[in-house]
């Protein structure tokens, strides 16, 4: 190996004229980094000189560090799954109070906030015993199973957006391990079985503040609910998100596998930045799931809205 050196600087590395990425502050460590290259051709001839950089000319090739490895973002959604044209809700059935008892208070209106079309969901208080809600209040929209395509084995990123406006009710806080333990669902694939207690496989969910409690969750929170699950039994999978945030278009990406085998994932991004990672079934054993935007909640005694946007899917 042949060395020169000149001049004095800052230090940056060269193979065959080619800088290498980093510099360096002292002659010390470009001539050891130098001096470790693994080159293809061992007797080569190296030479650096030092002219506010070292310079390492060889007749081999460096062996190139490995990458670092980065995890992409979510890759754009191109393929439509709802939208909110002028007049229609449609594909989606509404589950909410008759339209015929609306009177002032228009349960499922469109809108346009924040720069975007979406449908605003309305309760009230006595919007209860809807669609099996029972005590609980709801005015949801409903996808077919069909065009909701959660079924075994499937795989498909989705897109949905959801934006919680000034009336978007705060649930009073739960009682630290005792009932009523209040909850909002916002959105979810729910098992299509539809057997009492069932639970939605993937579904997003707001719980009040309360007593710290290490198994009670609070704010936005994702729950898997899959494979041999039986009611009563806690989720698979739960993941905590954050607050809730008004007046904010909240845009949720998932990656997600649809099975009720342990071959299974649900990976999740708000705003882009991931909150969740899960492996594990995703569906209930034997059953799929159809997709319901939500607006359903303990009752509390106050109207709230929720605004949903469009919605996005492509297979993975």
């Amino acid at each position: 190996m042949k060395l020169t050196l000149t001049g004095a600087g800052r230090y940056v590395v060269s193979v065959n004229g080619v800088d290498l990425e980093g510099a360096h502050n002292t002659e010390r460590e470009a001539i050891e980094r130098a001096a470790n290259l693994e080159l293809s051709d061992p007797s080569a001839v190296v030479e650096y000189r030092n002219e506010l950089r070292v310079r390492v000319e060889a007749a081999g090739a460096a062996t190139a560090p490995p990458p670092v490895v980065v995890p992409p973002p979510p890759a754009p959604i191109t393929g439509l799954l709802w939208s909110w044209p002028a007049t229609a809700v449609a594909p989606f059935g509404i589950h909410a109070k008759p339209a015929a008892e609306w009177g002032a208070d228009p349960r499922v209106t469109l809108v346009n906030v924040g720069g975007r079309p979406g449908v605003r969901l309305l309760t009230v208080p006595g919007d209860d015993h809807i669609n099996g809600s029972n005590d609980s209040e709801r005015c949801d929209l409903r996808l077919g199973t069909a065009e909701s395509d959660a079924q075994e084995g499937r795989k498909w990123r989705t897109r949905f957006s959801i934006w919680l406006p000034d009336d978007f009710a705060e649930l009073p806080a739960s009682p630290l391990n005792a009932q009523p333990w209040y909850w909002h669902a916002l959105l979810d694939w729910h098992d299509d079985a539809d057997t009492p207690g069932s639970q939605g496989p993937v579904q997003l969910i707001v719980y009040p503040p309360t007593a710290a409690s290490p198994d009670r969750a609070t704010g936005m929170v994702m729950q898997i609910f899959g494979g041999a699950w039986k009611q009563g039994e806690k989720p698979s999978g739960e993941f905590r998100i954050g607050p809730v945030v008004r007046n904010k278009w909240l845009d949720f990406d998932l990656d997600i596998h649809w099975t009720s085998t342990a071959s299974g994932f649900c990976n999740g991004w708000l705003n882009g930045a991931q909150f969740m990672a899960y492996n594990g079934p995703t569906l209930l054993a034997g059953n799929g799931a159809y997709l319901k935007l939500a607006n359903y909640h303990t009752a509390h005694g106050k109207r709230s809205a929720v605004v949903h946007g469009r919605g996005d899917r492509r297979m993975l």
